[in-house]
């Protein structure tokens, strides 16, 4: 993508895909876990958020506390 989306478009990109991929396939594991996340969008992982959390729930919580 040019040019690089900001940390936060990046969050409603992701947050975005999940959704999509989630109506589609229910019950399974996120294809980003919250590490990939933090990689891709290059801030750490909060130290509450669990390895294996979605990327939405990451997502939420990061907006809720204005990361």
């Amino acid at each position: 993508m040019e040019p690089q989306p900001a940390p936060e478009e990046a969050a409603a990109i992701l947050a975005a895909l999940e959704v999509l991929r989630g109506a589609r396939q229910e019950k399974v594991r996120p294809r980003f876990s919250a590490w990939e996340f933090a990689a891709r969008t290059g801030r750490p992982v909060p130290p509450h958020v669990g390895e294996r959390d979605s990327i939405w729930a990451v997502a939420a919580r990061l907006q809720q506390e204005g990361w």
